[in-house]
């Protein structure tokens, strides 16, 4: 009886427990489908603004988001500006904590000076004014109404496909570190309408890579462009290239047809994986001729263990001809292959013949 008694409490109580494990995976789950869901409408109502100037504060930016508003006559019923945010600010001293960055970013103190390029984020209260905010895209920014200024970039946080035409855009390399996308929109403007320019940067220092995406509102510039980059490279970047705008802060620039950044970084992988291979063949004393290792050997130290064993039966036939006096090294030179797999041919060849 007192056993029927315990096996009925356990059942009930593993139940219990599983019951109440699966009520808080359940209550886990839905809280994180609503943050989700919470997260993807915000993303929608939220505005990218690029290439601000050093000059940029939150005021002037929530200014200008708000008589885009008005002028597109929308109601601050419907639709008005939530939060305004500035990201991007390299400290002068270089440090990278959030104290650090927000003391650079209310003195106005950056490490690239003037050049320095902000990024904003405005977010909005319903996706009203979307349509309205996207018509700044391209609009200049002049500073103290001069004909100094910047071109911002314009774009939706939450959208799935990309903004830009691949077929319009072209690829710039060998940029200078410490250019921006003004400086780059002056280069190409001479050879039509810009649509966007966008400059791949690094996410602790915000200088440039090096690298950068120029996307035109003619896709029959691209050609023309190309062809006067190759001049400009072949012809050792003289004076008449710079003024044709082919050289950016002394570079001459490396002009190419739109490539997906994936595309450059599995190529690079690749090079990587084959000059590892090189390096570590090298390192063993191999060269690359005498020895070919399997394609199917994934990773560096998978091929080096590959090349150590060969390298082992190597050293014990060597030790083998050393005592049989050469003999069996003649039969390995005979049949022209290594190993011991050329050494039991050339003795079936022997057998059979004395037959």
């Amino acid at each position: 009886l007192h056993f029927v008694i315990y096996t009925i409490a356990y059942c009930i109580g593993s139940n219990a427990l599983a019951f109440s494990n699966f009520y808080i995976s359940y209550n886990y789950h839905s809280e994180q489908r609503e943050h989700r869901r919470a997260r993807k409408d915000l993303l929608k109502r939220t505005v990218f603004v690029g290439n601000l100037p050093a000059w940029m504060t939150k005021k002037a930016l929530h200014k200008l988001f708000r008589s885009v508003l008005t002028k597109a006559k929308i109601d601050s019923a419907s639709c008005k500006i939530e939060s305004v945010r500035l990201r991007g600010a390299v400290p002068t001293t270089g440090g990278t904590s959030k104290q650090a960055k927000k003391r650079s970013s209310i003195q106005h103190e950056f490490a690239g000076g003037d050049k320095h390029t902000q990024i904003g984020f405005v977010v909005l209260t319903s996706t009203a004014g979307i349509s309205a905010a996207l018509r700044l895209n391209g609009y200049f920014l002049a500073k103290d109404g001069a004909d100094t200024g910047r071109h911002i970039r314009v774009d939706v946080c939450g959208r799935q496909n990309p903004s830009y035409n691949t077929h319009k855009s072209i690829f710039v390399g060998n940029l200078p570190f410490s250019t921006n996308e003004e400086e780059v929109r002056q280069a190409f403007q001479s050879f039509g309408r810009i649509t966007n320019v966008r400059l791949v940067r690094d996410s602790a220092t915000g200088a440039v890579k090096g690298i950068g995406f120029v996307e035109f509102e003619d896709p029959s510039s691209i050609p023309f462009v190309i062809r006067q980059a190759a001049m400009s490279r072949s012809n050792g970047g003289s004076e008449s290239n710079e003024s044709q705008g082919l050289v950016v802060g002394g570079r001459r620039l490396r002009v190419e047809a739109w490539k997906s950044i994936k595309k450059v970084k599995k190529t690079k992988q690749q090079r990587r994986e084959k000059l590892g291979s090189y390096q570590a063949q090298k390192s063993v004393g191999v060269s690359r001729n005498t020895l070919r290792v399997p394609t199917n050997l994934k990773g560096a130290a998978a091929r080096k263990q590959f090349m150590k064993r060969v390298l082992q039966k190597r050293s014990k036939r060597k030790q083998i001809d050393a005592a049989t006096d050469g003999k069996t090294a003649v039969k390995v030179a005979k049949t022209g292959k290594f190993g011991p797999v050329g050494g039991r041919k050339a003795k079936a060849k022997k057998s059979g013949s004395g037959k």
